[in-house]
C-alpha cells in the first residue's frame, strides 16, 4: 500500500472461545430442556394442588353441587377441585429431547379435564400450559444456560 498505513490487531481468542462454547451448548439442548420440563411440572403440580387458578389466571369454575356430595362421601370432601385420590397429580410428568420438552399426563381423563367435555356436563378446568410466572422462569432458566461459562 503506498503512502502510510497502520495495521490494527484484534486478539478475539476470547470471543472466538465464547462462540464455540455457545455452539457447543447449543447443540445438545436435553439439559436445559429438562430443567425447563422439571420446573414446568413442579408449577402444574402446584396449580393442582392448590386449585387453580388456571395458566391465565382465570379459576376453575366451581364442583357442581352432585359431584361436590359424592367427593364428600368418599372422604376428599376437602381436596382441591382436581384431586380425588391424587392420580392426575402423580401422573403429571415431562419428557426432554435435545428440540423440545413435553409435559402433560397419560391418564385419559387428563384431556377431559384440561378441555372439558360437554356431553357430561364437565367444564373445563385448564392446568397445564404457563402462567406470567412460569414463563418467566422458563426464560431465567434459558437466561442462565446460555450465560454459562
Amino acid at each position: 500500500m503506498a503512502g502510510a498505513s497502520i495495521k490494527i490487531d484484534i486478539d478475539d481468542r476470547d470471543v472466538r472461545d465464547y462462540l464455540n462454547r455457545l455452539a457447543q451448548s447449543l447443540a445438545n439442548l436435553r439439559p436445559v430442556m429438562a430443567d425447563i420440563g422439571e420446573e414446568v411440572m413442579i408449577q402444574t403440580k402446584s396449580r393442582i394442588e392448590s386449585g387453580g387458578p388456571a395458566p391465565d389466571g382465570f379459576a376453575w369454575p366451581p364442583l357442581s353441587p352432585e359431584y361436590a356430595r359424592r367427593k364428600a362421601q368418599l372422604g376428599a370432601g376437602n381436596m382441591p377441585i382436581l384431586v380425588l385420590h391424587g392420580d392426575l397429580l402423580r401422573s403429571i410428568h415431562y419428557e426432554a429431547t435435545d428440540l423440545e420438552v413435553e409435559i402433560g399426563t397419560d391418564r385419559v381423563y387428563g384431556a377431559a379435564h384440561q378441555f372439558g367435555r360437554p356431553d357430561i356436563h364437565l367444564p373445563p378446568r385448564p392446568y397445564l400450559g404457563l402462567s406470567a410466572s412460569d414463563k418467566a422462569k422458563v426464560i431465567s432458566i434459558l437466561r442462565r444456560w446460555l450465560s454459562r461459562p
